[in-house]
């Protein structure tokens, strides 16, 4: 007796393909089927099992603050143009409706 758990996806038209081992080929066999629904969740009680289960890593330790960032000085000339709306396509151009 050759005992198989297999994993397979039903076709929309209900039809399921089995493919047997090829040590198989050839022989008259009978074939069992237990159709159940997979499930998409996570098993009953999973996370509070899996919680705490290796010990040996240790705990992650704070990182500390993020640092403040703060633009390069050479884009300070940039920025003021921007805040102007000067050198850009269209500055200054009104908008026909």
């Amino acid at each position: 007796m050759h005992v198989m758990t297999l994993h397979l996806q039903v076709k929309l038209d209900g039809e399921l393909r089995l493919a047997l081992p090829r040590e198989m080929a050839g022989r008259r066999v009978v074939v069992t089927i237990q159709a159940e629904p997979v499930t998409e969740a996570w098993p009953e009680q999973f996370f509070a099992k899996f919680a705490g289960c290796m010990p040996e890593l240790p705990d992650v330790e704070p990182q500390g603050q993020y640092e403040e960032r703060v633009g390069h000085p050479s884009l300070a000339g940039l920025r003021a143009c921007e805040d102007a709306g000067a050198g850009l396509p269209g500055a200054g151009a009104t908008v026909l409706n």
